[in-house]
């Protein structure tokens, strides 16, 4: 094709290249450096220059982002509407899908398995409509709900599952305040919500990443030094108490996995807020002090037997059992002090067995209990696992605390429970393979840590029983191997 040029660079002329019209560059252009640039030329029929298509192409998809944004801001089957500043609409006054209804009513049927910090007629008003505190709303937070309530619910809501899931993460950015403490705790419960979710999926990731954002946020809102105003704590500041140790629980738990996603040493050290216990909180709205550190240091603060605090201090016990050693069993430190703080953690143990109920009855009734005892139990395995070759008492106390936990599976198994705290299943997982080093054992030596291999077999059998009641939620092979 002959062509007009309209523009050649300066060397074509020094060197007497002749153009040879080829497009989009043509090929001397294409052999010297910065031709590409240069190279423009507009064909005899008054087509386009090189220059100008880009520009057009650019603008198409400028405008095709811009569609795309419109459609996010339109999530549309008439259920919901993200708030703006000049209309914050309550969820519930839009048009609802009777499934949107079943998911929240599944949701609030299961609201303790999740260990939600809200107070339960704030979270509903929250994302039913006329909340009590003023005309706050949560599209979040409502989606978020509806995210467990699809997956909780009898029939099989995978579609709505993935629906509520593209809701919530967007609406996670268009109905935030931080100004607003009231939307800030909405936030760190939806993104508490969606970790947990992640969790049962077995995405350490992406869990991580929620739990990371509500750690974040509890953090810029001072919730790690927060204090109560009054004596009683008010609705509001146990919200609040609540909220920040849900937080460092989830947080300890990704920790427990080996994810980067946890509170760091110094954030931890600096920690002043009270436990979530009225008196604990009440004692310490005079004196406040490093809570955390206190614990850890031997201020056992009357051994409260409040089941948010005994969850609270296992997960800290937990991720500390879970940071000495690592997986071959050697020491995170080779300076000694692994001795050291083995011997304080199992004193720690030893002073809150006694205050975890002893009736795996009155555990299994309550998640925070079940958590509790189960971070516990794991706490000891952890702590004493590299040295059951060299203490048989230490060795015992492992299979020991394998069966303590298979204890209230077994209730969960009589009572017919369908939905524990995802934060059990690496627990389980952990009991699991406990039983099998003891069945192998028993299986030499007879009787061991006064179990047979049958009991070990029996235990195993129990637990594999019990996760797979969920197998049609999430794979659990990894666990059972």
């Amino acid at each position: 094709m002959n062509r007009t040029q309209i523009k050649r660079p300066s060397w074509f002329f020094h060197r007497k290249i002749r153009c040879d019209g080829a497009l989009p560059i043509c090929g001397p252009c294409q052999i010297i450096p910065g031709g590409d640039e240069d190279c423009e030329y507009r064909d005899e029929l008054g087509g386009k220059t090189r220059t100008e298509e880009l520009e057009e192409n650019i603008a198409r998809l400028e405008q095709r982002i811009l569609d795309l944004g419109n459609q996010a801001e339109a999530i549309s089957d008439n259920t919901l509407e993200r708030p703006t500043p000049s209309r914050v609409s309550s969820p519930a006054q839009e048009v609802r899908s009777e499934e949107t209804n079943v998911c929240l009513a599944a949701f609030f049927a299961n609201y303790r398995a999740l260990g939600c910090f809200l107070h339960p007629d704030n979270f509903r008003s929250i994302v039913m409509g006329a909340p009590i505190q003023g005309s706050m709303s949560s599209a979040s937070l409502l989606n978020a709900a509806c995210l467990w309530g699809a997956r909780m619910a009898p029939q099989n809501h995978s579609a709505l599952e993935s629906m509520f899931l593209a809701r919530a993460q967007h609406c996670l950015t268009t109905d935030f305040n931080p100004s607003d403490t009231g939307r800030v705790l909405c936030a760190i419960q939806a993104h508490l919500l969606l970790a947990l979710y992640y969790i049962d999926l077995g995405h350490t990731v992406r869990g991580g990443y929620h739990s990371n954002a509500a750690v974040s946020l509890a953090l810029s809102a001072r919730l790690a030094n927060w204090q109560p105003k009054s004596s009683p704590p008010s609705i509001e500041d146990v919200e609040r108490l609540r909220g920040f140790w849900s937080c460092l629980i989830i947080a300890n738990h990704f920790a427990t996995c080996g994810s980067p996603f946890h509170f760091s040493a110094q954030a931890t050290r600096s920690i002043t807020t009270p436990w979530p216990d009225p008196n604990s909180a009440s004692a310490m709205l005079a004196h406040p002090r490093p809570t955390v550190v206190s614990y850890i240091q031997g201020n056992l603060d009357g051994g409260s037997t409040v089941p948010a605090t005994l969850l609270a201090k296992s997960s800290i016990l937990y991720e500390w059992a879970s940071t000495l050693f690592r997986e071959d069993g050697s020491p995170t430190h080779e300076d000694g002090s692994t001795q050291v703080n083995c011997a304080l953690l199992e004193a720690r143990i030893n002073s809150i067995l006694p205050t975890i109920p002893l009736c795996s009855t009155t555990i299994s009734q309550s998640t925070e209990l079940t958590l509790a005892h189960a971070f516990t139990h794991a706490s000891i395995i952890r702590n004493f696992s590299p040295f059951s070759q060299i203490d048989e008492s230490k060795r015992d106390r492992c299979f020991l605390s394998a069966f303590e936990i298979v204890a209230v599976i077994r209730e969960h198994l009589e009572h017919g429970v369908h939905l524990v705290n995802p934060m059990l299943w690496v627990v389980y997982g952990i009991c699991f393979s406990v039983l099998k080093a003891h069945k192998t054992m028993s299986e030499r030596r007879g009787i061991v840590a006064g179990r047979t291999a049958q009991d070990s077999e029996d235990a195993m059998q129990d637990v594999s029983r019990f996760l797979k009641r969920f197998s049609d939620r999430r794979p659990l092979e990894t666990y059972l191997a």
